[in-house]
């Protein structure tokens, strides 16, 4: 939806345009286009059609059906990377030595300290981190084999099957009438 002032923008650069074929009308252009805000009734008037024009497609705009699909409680979660556990292993060590620090200053030190450390002494946490990776590939093989879990639902389902229990309440309501 264009504001007051865009419109109002949108004149004086179209002046300024034509203007600037011949650069001595340059600045009496400019000037005009400054007087030009001076007249807001006439960009209120077409600012107001414009909100009614926005308003109207605002009303037929509707957020998608279905919604976001959400992750059931049972999902298994990702396993850590060989540098987050290296850092749970040596987080502590630092708040300690260190009292009173920051928990950024103590991810910049981990980081460092990661960054430093050799291949030879970052392998133990590497091929932890890789065991923890099949293990979890086993664990969501078997989530998916099994079907959904515990009450998860598609939420497209739910709602088809609310409108599905409506109709048949308004069946019998409307068998119920006949009967009487």
């Amino acid at each position: 939806m264009p504001s007051l002032c865009r419109l109002a923008g949108k004149n004086i650069k179209r002046k300024i345009q034509k203007s600037l074929s011949n650069l001595q009308n340059f600045p009496s252009a400019l000037r005009g286009g400054r007087q030009c805000l001076g007249k807001k009734s006439k960009f209120d008037e077409i600012a107001k059609v414009d909100k009614v024009h926005y308003d109207q497609k605002m009303k037929d705009y509707g957020p998608a059906k279905g919604g976001k699909k959400k992750k059931g409680p049972n999902v298994p979660k990702r396993p850590l990377s060989g540098c987050f556990l290296f850092c749970s292993e040596f987080c502590p060590k630092i708040k300690s030595t260190n009292s009173g620090i920051y928990i950024g200053d103590v991810a910049k030190k981990l980081g460092e300290m990661w960054t430093n450390l050799s291949d030879s002494k970052k392998q133990p946490y590497i091929t932890k981190a890789a065991k923890l990776k099949e293990k979890n590939q086993k664990d969501v093989a078997d989530y998916k084999s099994k079907g959904k879990l515990d009450g998860t639902k598609d939420p497209a389902k739910v709602a088809q099957k609310k409108v599905e229990e409506e109709d048949e309440e308004e069946d019998e309501e409307e068998e119920q009438e006949e009967d009487e």
